[in-house]
């Protein structure tokens, strides 16, 4: 625990744990009562030599690597990722091939709805809105193709509040006046197949 040797009129003790002795521990466990017969002596002075190493933090798992091997790694990986952007294909604005537009985008909706106007196929067109909402209702709320307003109204009643209700009666009702009137003005035909576009949503998102 110590040694003590005796140097002219004096001597000195090295203890292998000096923190015992410190204000921190000196009164903790008996560390006390063990250094005390070291320091009992009557002497006119006691010199204690408390050697200070420093604060210093844990140098941390990257101490472990050379400074050298550090810098080539971090130089490795940004030549790397330069490169994935440079050749990569999904780095950059989306371009969208022009045939998917041409068979499946604006054109093709642009085109159909031109030949319906140059047909004056508005009736057409909004027979198939219809055959379109009711196989919707057939599917979300299992009506026939062929039901009655009345009795779609009464099932929506259970489903929709009573002004999403009266929209829905409406919308069936135009449409049965509608079956074999006269041909249907611009304006109004959009009017309605809007109309009935809203209902579509509706039902779509049941």
């Amino acid at each position: 625990m110590a040694l003590e040797k005796t140097i002219g009129a004096g001597s000195l003790t090295v203890f292998l744990t000096p923190g015992w002795v410190t204000n921190d521990h000196i009164l903790e466990l008996d560390h006390l009562e063990m250094v005390q017969p070291h320091v009992q002596e009557e002497t006119s002075a006691v010199w204690i030599d408390e050697y200070h190493h420093g604060y210093q933090e844990d140098a941390g798992i990257w101490a472990v690597y050379p400074d050298v091997l550090l810098i080539a790694t971090i130089q490795v990986v940004i030549a790397v990722v330069l490169w994935l952007w440079w050749r990569g294909k999904r780095f950059g604005r989306a371009y969208v091939p022009r045939e998917w537009r041409v068979r499946r985008g604006d054109e093709t909706l642009l085109a159909v709805a031109g030949w319906y106007e140059r047909g004056r196929l508005q009736h057409e067109a909004m027979r198939h809105q219809e055959d379109y909402l009711r196989s919707l209702l057939q599917d979300k709320w299992s009506l026939g193709a062929n039901v009655s307003v009345e009795v779609a109204v009464e099932v929506a009643g259970d489903h929709w509040k009573e002004k999403d209700v009266e929209q829905l009666e409406q919308v069936l009702q135009m449409l049965r006046a509608r079956n074999g009137s006269a041909r249907l003005s611009e304006k109004q035909f959009l009017r309605e197949s809007n109309q009935i576009n809203e209902i579509i949503e509706w039902l779509e998102k049941e």
